[in-house]
């Protein structure tokens, strides 16, 4: 019974950090911009900035709470050089694993967006 429930707890973990990932597509002109940092990253899930800004890319973070999923995404944000991260989307799923005919769920949260830094900062 004991090794049982190890094995379990196993799956679990093993489930759960199974879907922690980013994804980016870029648009080649992320070399151009320092890295920035993370914490002052803005979200929004406007389509537009009240300033004039530069498209570096489409990103996608996964993680097993949504606010790990948003530290991922403004992690690779700030990689590129990002000010603000727009069109912002999250998406929920939940798995289940069975045990012993007991179903636990497991929720994995997907963000996407679009990194954009201000105009002013190309040169």
């Amino acid at each position: 019974m004991k090794a049982l429930r190890s094995l379990c707890l196993l799956l679990i973990v093993l489930s759960a950090a199974g879907c922690q990932y980013t994804l980016e597509t870029l648009t080649g002109q992320e070399k151009a911009f320092p890295r920035s940092n993370q914490n002052s990253i803005t979200l929004t899930s406007e389509t537009k900035l009240s300033v004039p800004f530069t498209e570096i890319g489409q990103v996608l973070a996964v993680g097993s709470t949504s606010e790990e999923a948003i530290s991922r995404l403004k992690g690779q944000a700030a990689t590129y050089g990002g000010d603000a991260i727009i069109r912002l989307q999250t998406k929920v799923t939940r798995r289940y694993i069975y045990l012993l005919f007991i179903p636990i769920p497991i929720d994995s949260y997907c963000v996407t967006g679009t990194i954009v830094t201000k105009t002013n900062k190309v040169g």
